[in-house]
Protein backbone atom coordinates (compact mmCIF):
# COMPACT_ATOMS: atom_id res chain seq x y z
CA UNK A 1 0.00 0.00 0.00
CA UNK A 2 1.24 3.32 -1.21
CA UNK A 3 0.89 6.23 1.30
CA UNK A 4 2.67 9.65 1.42
CA UNK A 5 5.30 10.69 4.11
CA UNK A 6 5.74 14.67 4.50
CA UNK A 7 9.19 13.65 5.38
CA UNK A 8 12.15 12.08 6.72
CA UNK A 9 14.34 12.31 9.10
CA UNK A 10 18.05 10.92 9.76
CA UNK A 11 18.72 8.89 12.75
CA UNK A 12 21.50 7.72 14.90
CA UNK A 13 21.01 3.94 15.34
CA UNK A 14 20.67 2.94 19.01
CA UNK A 15 20.39 -0.69 20.29
CA UNK A 16 17.85 -1.47 22.75
CA UNK A 17 20.17 -2.36 24.89
CA UNK A 18 20.51 1.21 25.53
CA UNK A 19 16.89 2.01 26.86
CA UNK A 20 16.82 2.83 30.52
CA UNK A 21 15.69 -0.47 31.93
CA UNK A 22 13.38 1.56 34.26
CA UNK A 23 12.58 3.77 31.64
CA UNK A 24 10.14 0.78 30.38
CA UNK A 25 9.02 -0.42 33.60
CA UNK A 26 7.72 2.77 34.22
CA UNK A 27 6.22 2.28 30.72
CA UNK A 28 4.58 -1.05 31.45
CA UNK A 29 2.66 0.19 34.70
CA UNK A 30 1.20 2.74 33.31
CA UNK A 31 0.11 0.89 30.46
CA UNK A 32 -3.69 -1.03 30.77
CA UNK A 33 -5.89 -4.09 29.44
CA UNK A 34 -8.78 -2.65 27.95
CA UNK A 35 -11.93 -4.94 27.40
CA UNK A 36 -15.14 -3.22 25.71
CA UNK A 37 -18.46 -5.06 24.80
CA UNK A 38 -22.08 -4.22 23.68
CA UNK A 39 -24.95 -6.10 22.86
CA UNK A 40 -24.61 -4.93 19.14
CA UNK A 41 -21.17 -5.55 18.45
CA UNK A 42 -18.22 -7.61 19.10
CA UNK A 43 -16.05 -7.48 22.07
CA UNK A 44 -12.87 -5.54 21.95
CA UNK A 45 -9.49 -5.58 23.50
CA UNK A 46 -7.07 -3.12 23.23
CA UNK A 47 -4.73 -1.11 25.41
CA UNK A 48 -4.73 2.26 27.61
CA UNK A 49 -2.62 4.58 28.90
CA UNK A 50 -2.59 5.42 33.15
CA UNK A 51 -1.84 9.44 32.74
CA UNK A 52 -2.30 10.03 36.22
CA UNK A 53 -5.38 10.44 38.80
CA UNK A 54 -7.15 7.54 37.66
CA UNK A 55 -7.82 8.83 34.15
CA UNK A 56 -6.86 6.33 30.95
CA UNK A 57 -5.87 7.77 27.83
CA UNK A 58 -6.55 5.46 24.84
CA UNK A 59 -7.61 5.43 20.89
CA UNK A 60 -11.72 6.03 20.50
CA UNK A 61 -12.29 3.44 18.06
CA UNK A 62 -11.33 0.77 20.50
CA UNK A 63 -14.54 2.05 22.94
CA UNK A 64 -16.42 3.94 20.37
CA UNK A 65 -20.43 2.56 20.50
CA UNK A 66 -19.71 0.57 23.29
CA UNK A 67 -21.55 0.14 26.44
CA UNK A 68 -19.63 -1.50 29.22
CA UNK A 69 -16.11 -0.92 29.21
CA UNK A 70 -12.99 -2.24 31.86
CA UNK A 71 -9.91 -1.10 32.37
CA UNK A 72 -7.83 -3.64 34.04
CA UNK A 73 -10.61 -5.76 35.22
CA UNK A 74 -12.84 -2.84 36.46
CA UNK A 75 -15.55 -0.51 35.44
CA UNK A 76 -14.54 2.37 33.80
CA UNK A 77 -16.52 5.60 31.92
CA UNK A 78 -16.08 7.80 29.17
CA UNK A 79 -15.20 11.50 30.30
CA UNK A 80 -14.25 13.04 27.02
CA UNK A 81 -13.64 12.08 23.45
CA UNK A 82 -12.11 13.30 20.32
CA UNK A 83 -13.64 11.87 17.06
CA UNK A 84 -11.51 13.65 15.01
CA UNK A 85 -8.27 12.77 16.23
CA UNK A 86 -9.13 9.56 18.01
CA UNK A 87 -8.75 10.26 21.48
CA UNK A 88 -10.92 9.37 24.73
CA UNK A 89 -10.55 9.89 28.06
CA UNK A 90 -11.85 7.29 30.79
CA UNK A 91 -11.43 7.32 33.99
CA UNK A 92 -11.16 4.49 36.37
CA UNK A 93 -11.30 4.82 39.79
CA UNK A 94 -9.94 1.24 40.56
CA UNK A 95 -6.82 2.39 38.62
CA UNK A 96 -3.11 3.02 40.79
CA UNK A 97 -2.39 6.70 41.51
CA UNK A 98 0.33 7.94 39.45
CA UNK A 99 2.22 10.78 38.61
CA UNK A 100 0.95 12.83 35.86
CA UNK A 101 2.48 12.01 32.71
CA UNK A 102 5.15 14.24 30.82
CA UNK A 103 4.31 14.97 27.05
CA UNK A 104 6.66 15.57 24.73
CA UNK A 105 6.43 18.90 22.82
CA UNK A 106 8.16 18.08 19.62
CA UNK A 107 8.64 14.34 17.69
CA UNK A 108 11.57 12.56 19.09
CA UNK A 109 14.61 12.22 17.47
CA UNK A 110 16.13 8.83 18.88
CA UNK A 111 14.75 5.51 19.49
CA UNK A 112 10.74 5.04 20.55
CA UNK A 113 8.92 2.12 22.42
CA UNK A 114 5.63 0.83 22.47
CA UNK A 115 3.66 -0.75 25.51
CA UNK A 116 0.61 -2.50 24.47
CA UNK A 117 -1.63 -5.70 25.34
CA UNK A 118 -0.99 -7.44 21.48
CA UNK A 119 -4.03 -10.75 21.53
CA UNK A 120 -4.59 -9.74 25.58
CA UNK A 121 -0.77 -10.49 25.87
CA UNK A 122 0.25 -8.04 28.60
CA UNK A 123 2.99 -5.18 28.67
CA UNK A 124 4.52 -6.35 25.32
CA UNK A 125 7.14 -3.87 24.50
CA UNK A 126 7.52 -3.15 20.63
CA UNK A 127 10.64 -0.79 19.67
CA UNK A 128 11.10 1.12 16.82
CA UNK A 129 12.26 4.58 15.31
CA UNK A 130 10.58 7.62 14.04
CA UNK A 131 10.24 7.82 10.36
CA UNK A 132 7.94 11.04 9.38
CA UNK A 133 4.84 12.42 9.53
CA UNK A 134 1.88 11.58 6.89
CA UNK A 135 -1.00 14.06 5.98
CA UNK A 136 -3.91 11.59 7.70
CA UNK A 137 -4.03 7.81 7.84
CA UNK A 138 -5.28 6.17 4.81
CA UNK A 139 -7.30 3.28 6.74
CA UNK A 140 -8.97 6.58 8.27
CA UNK A 141 -10.73 8.79 6.07
CA UNK A 142 -12.64 10.60 9.19
CA UNK A 143 -9.27 11.66 11.22
CA UNK A 144 -8.50 15.17 10.83
CA UNK A 145 -4.76 16.24 10.44
CA UNK A 146 -1.38 14.78 11.05
CA UNK A 147 -0.08 11.91 12.36
CA UNK A 148 3.34 10.14 13.49
CA UNK A 149 4.93 7.22 11.75
CA UNK A 150 7.33 4.49 13.43
CA UNK A 151 8.96 2.05 11.57
CA UNK A 152 7.62 -0.19 14.74
CA UNK A 153 5.81 -3.46 14.15
CA UNK A 154 2.33 -3.27 15.71
CA UNK A 155 -0.36 -6.20 15.89
CA UNK A 156 -4.41 -6.18 16.78
CA UNK A 157 -4.59 -5.22 21.06
CA UNK A 158 -2.24 -2.38 20.63
CA UNK A 159 -4.51 0.65 19.44
CA UNK A 160 -4.49 2.87 22.21
CA UNK A 161 -1.18 2.28 23.91
CA UNK A 162 1.72 4.66 24.60
CA UNK A 163 4.63 5.64 22.19
CA UNK A 164 7.51 6.05 24.63
CA UNK A 165 11.17 7.97 24.10
CA UNK A 166 14.42 6.93 26.05
CA UNK A 167 13.76 9.36 28.56
CA UNK A 168 9.97 8.24 29.46
CA UNK A 169 8.06 10.81 28.18
CA UNK A 170 4.91 10.29 25.87
CA UNK A 171 5.51 10.43 22.16
CA UNK A 172 1.72 9.66 21.30
CA UNK A 173 -1.32 6.84 21.08
CA UNK A 174 -0.78 4.57 18.87
CA UNK A 175 -3.76 4.53 16.31
CA UNK A 176 -3.22 1.33 13.90
CA UNK A 177 -0.54 0.55 11.75
CA UNK A 178 0.01 0.84 7.43
CA UNK A 179 1.98 -1.48 5.33
CA UNK A 180 0.81 -4.88 7.30
CA UNK A 181 1.71 -3.87 10.59
CA UNK A 182 5.42 -2.87 10.10
CA UNK A 183 4.66 1.15 9.96
CA UNK A 184 2.62 2.24 13.26
CA UNK A 185 0.46 5.16 12.77
CA UNK A 186 0.77 7.84 16.01
CA UNK A 187 -1.68 10.42 17.03
CA UNK A 188 1.22 12.88 18.06
CA UNK A 189 2.11 14.18 21.22
CA UNK A 190 0.87 17.80 20.52
CA UNK A 191 -3.11 17.10 19.85
CA UNK A 192 -3.18 14.84 23.06
CA UNK A 193 -1.67 17.99 24.92
CA UNK A 194 -4.70 20.03 23.21
CA UNK A 195 -6.68 17.34 24.22
CA UNK A 196 -6.06 16.91 27.89
CA UNK A 197 -5.95 20.74 28.55
CA UNK A 198 -9.06 21.53 26.57
CA UNK A 199 -12.37 22.80 29.02
CA UNK A 200 -14.72 20.27 28.83
CA UNK A 201 -17.86 21.44 26.84
CA UNK A 202 -21.25 21.12 27.49
CA UNK A 203 -21.65 17.92 25.68
CA UNK A 204 -18.21 16.83 27.61
CA UNK A 205 -20.02 17.54 31.04
CA UNK A 206 -23.04 15.64 29.78
CA UNK A 207 -20.75 12.30 28.88
CA UNK A 208 -19.55 12.44 32.53
CA UNK A 209 -23.16 11.87 33.10
CA UNK A 210 -23.70 9.53 30.58
CA UNK A 211 -26.80 11.12 28.74
CA UNK A 212 -25.01 12.27 26.03
CA UNK A 213 -23.16 10.80 22.88
CA UNK A 214 -21.88 13.68 20.98
CA UNK A 215 -18.23 14.29 20.40
CA UNK A 216 -16.95 17.22 22.56
CA UNK A 217 -14.58 20.19 20.67
CA UNK A 218 -11.41 19.90 23.01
Amino acid sequence: MKFFIAFLIALPVVSHAQLIPQVVQDGKKRNVFIEASSALSAPREASGINIGGNRILSALHVVDGMTDILVDGKPAKIVRQWKEKDLVLLHASSSPTLPDVEILNAMPTSEVFLVGNPRACRNKVLYGSMIGTQKSPIFDPTYKGSVWLADMFALPGVSGGAVWDREGRLVGVLKGWEKSGDVSVIVPAFEVRRFLSGEPSAASAALQRGTDSRTPTP
